[in-house]
Parts: C-alpha cells; sequence; structure tokens
C-alpha cells in the first residue's frame, strides 16, 4: 500500500482552477499583510475567524475531490475531510524547512506553479518528481519542505482527516 500517492489533475480543470486561483490570491494580497516564514506570500496565518475558509475553497475542494476519493478508498476507508487550506507563494531565495502537520492524519500540496526543481520535497522519497498541476497525498508525520527556489513557485497546502474505515465486518 502506498502511504504516498501523487494525482496529475485534468489539465483543463487544473488550467481554470489556476486563472481562479490567480485572482483570488492578487485579491488576498491586496486587501492582507500576507507575510509568513520565508515565502514571499501566504495566507496561512492570516488572522480569520475559526471557522474561516479562504475564497478558493470550493474551487478548490472540487479540483481534488476525485483523488482524495480515491486515496480514503485505497485505505478502505469511506470519509476523507479537508481541514484546512492555504496558498504559499514562493520566488527566487525564498524557501520553507523540514517540517510536520499536527491536528490532522494527512497533508497535501497542490503544485499550481514552478517546475520539479523546486516542488516540495518529501523526507525519504527520492524519486516522486512533482510537477504542475500534480496533487501529492502524505501522512503528516511525514516530514517536507519547500526547497529553496529559483525563478517563482506556488503552491497549495491542505490538512487532512481521513476516517471510516470500513474494512470491519461488524
Amino acid at each position: 500500500m502506498q502511504f504516498v500517492k501523487r494525482y496529475a489533475l485534468h489539465p483543463r480543470a487544473y488550467f481554470r482552477f489556476k486563472d481562479l486561483m490567480l485572482a483570488h490570491m492578487r485579491n488576498i494580497k491586496e486587501t492582507h499583510n500576507c507575510q509568513f516564514a520565508n515565502m514571499a506570500y501566504s495566507d496561512y496565518k492570516l488572522p480569520f475567524k475559526i471557522d474561516y475558509k479562504p475564497p478558493y475553497w470550493d474551487e478548490a475542494s472540487s479540483l481534488i475531490n476525485d483523488a482524495l476519493l480515491n486515496y480514503a478508498k485505497t485505505w478502505g476507508c469511506e470519509d476523507i475531510k479537508i481541514v484546512s487550506m492555504w496558498f504559499a507563494e514562493y520566488e527566487t531565495g525564498n524557501n520553507f524547512n523540514w517540517h510536520t502537520h499536527e491536528g490532522c492524519n494527512l497533508s497535501a500540496v497542490l503544485q499550481l506553479h514552478g517546475g520539479s526543481n523546486t516542488a516540495t520535497e518529501l523526507y525519504g522519497i527520492e524519486d516522486l518528481k512533482i510537477a504542475a498541476g500534480d496533487f501529492v497525498i502524505f501522512p503528516s508525520m511525514l516530514p517536507h519542505r519547500g526547497p529553496q527556489v529559483t525563478g517563482h513557485k506556488i503552491c497549495i497546502g491542505f490538512n487532512l482527516s481521513m476516517g471510516g474505515s470500513v474494512l470491519h465486518n461488524e
């Protein structure tokens, strides 16, 4: 069973979403301070209400829904929920060091823009090549990082919660 799965999103849906996402990002960056860590911009730490969902939530959820359902099914689960999502934009010299995510059992990244040389790296996973339009799901305790960027990179991070096991017959 694969703990890490990469899904190549349908190009037409991906490019439609990318255009919408860039418009959402422009609006968020114009109306909020999006400074976070060593990224150019991110809405990860914006001071919104606890129940805040970013304006791109529905579009992003729809884009990745089939991949989420497939991942859950491979584990014998019926339920997978998005707990949170955020964008991270990197420019030359930006990076985000090794880290894990708490409060969820899965993490995911959607590579929106940038080449595989700047894509998220997963600790100990050498042969994973993430390109623009790829969605990758992995256990949240797996260390990962945004390596130093040369050029421009945009990704969307996700915290996910999977449950509802159907492996028992009771």
